[in-house]
């Protein structure tokens, strides 16, 4: 299998979120590249969001709110793609999004996290 990534990953233990009607459904991001993430969705918040048309299948595009490096700062949103969905468990999934096309803000924000995480792998 061809190795497609454009940048390293790092491991990394924040939490990610998508609203949708004033609903807010969490994910845990497990990894981190200048370029996507991955993080754990849970089976309930999977059927939740599937309610609202959004079946987080590949293909898919979704805004997820990333939060920033500091703290005081509301989190952000970044446009994904998802590349990939694998399920963990009976009541988990891991989720594979690549960033679609991010402003200078978000590119901000991605590295501010990846140089973090970074540090802490080396």
């Amino acid at each position: 299998m061809k190795e497609r990534r454009f940048a390293p990953r790092y491991r990394c233990d924040f939490t990610v979120a998508v609203e949708v009607e004033k609903q807010r459904y969490d994910f845990a991001a497990h990894n981190i590249s200048a370029t996507g993430l991955a993080v754990q969705v849970s089976q309930s918040a999977k059927q939740a969001l599937a309610g609202f048309d959004m079946r987080l299948e590949v293909g898919d595009q979704l805004n997820l709110l990333l939060p920033t490096d500091d703290a005081g700062q509301p989190s952000v949103p970044a446009r994904c793609q998802v590349q990939y969905v694998r399920r963990l468990s009976q009541e988990a999934w891991l989720m594979g999004c690549q960033f679609v096309d991010p402003d200078a803000g978000i590119s901000q924000v991605i590295k501010g996290w990846t140089r973090r995480f970074e540090s802490r792998q080396n």
